[in-house]
């Protein structure tokens, strides 16, 4: 199935092309016949010439690299999922480290309980990833991405191409966290990731941006983007792993 706004190849039964976010299944409603057979042959210039129709420029000179591109990794999760995992260790961490600072000045006393409840990791999951959602909510709405979606090429947009309201982000992100991190439950994550990601490779989509009618874009990658997303996660590593020894 091939996209007629970017012409890019996508997976048969897809909802929305992984690269450009247009709605296929409406494409496909408005193709009559004739096109279809031109996109969907093998030799789409010989099918031209003998239905007599024209195929967008944009189908001819992607096909090559589309054919090349392997299915599986058209709507790129690891993407995904490592921007999610940058952005809670960066934006989340620093939200932290603001709440215990205000709590230091405004109630001392509640700080200390604030410290015990983030001994346990769990506990410690859960309100850092609490603090973090009107954070990427505030980042989708004003920039359609985040600092960790924009190192890995991803944008979060509506149908219609705008930024998502914060209301509608906010929702966006609270169902990530719902139903595709399990809050932040280790054995609860497990089964819902697993779930969600058979899902966005089937359908091309997931349930929260299907709940709020948001679609996910990704930018084409070159070798410098790879080598910076690639050095950006190691760095953040190496700083968790620094802090934890300090703390210790």
């Amino acid at each position: 199935m091939y996209c007629l706004n970017c012409g890019e190849k996508n997976k048969e039964g897809a909802n929305y092309c992984y690269k450009c976010g247009s709605d296929l299944q409406a494409h496909e409603k408005q193709l009559p016949s004739s096109t279809e057979a031109v996109i969907t042959s093998s030799s789409p210039v010989q099918t031209e010439q003998e239905e007599g129709n024209s195929v967008p420029d944009s189908i001819k000179a992607s096909e090559s690299a589309a054919n090349n591109t392997s299915s599986d990794g058209n709507y790129h999760p690891w993407r995904r999922f490592f921007a999610r995992t940058f952005d809670l260790m960066t934006l989340g961490m620093l939200a932290l480290i603001a709440c215990v600072a205000l709590l230091s000045v405004i109630s001392p006393s509640t700080l200390r309980d604030f410290q015990k409840l983030l001994n346990n990791p769990i506990a410690a999951g859960f309100i850092v990833y609490l603090l973090y959602l009107p954070i990427e909510a505030g980042f989708l709405s004003f920039l359609g991405t985040t600092p960790g979606k924009w190192i890995f090429g991803i944008k979060v947009l509506k149908k219609t191409g705008e930024n998502l309201t914060f209301s509608e982000a906010l929702e966006r992100v609270s169902q990530v966290w719902l139903r595709g991190d399990g809050l932040g439950i280790p054995l609860v994550a497990l089964f819902t990731r697993i779930y969600s990601y058979n899902k966005l490779m089937k359908t091309g989509s997931t349930h929260w941006d299907n709940q709020v009618g948001s679609i996910v874009t990704h930018t084409s990658w070159g070798l410098g983007r790879a080598i910076s997303s690639v050095i950006a996660v190691i760095a953040i590593l190496l700083i968790y792993g620094i802090l934890n020894s300090m703390g210790k």
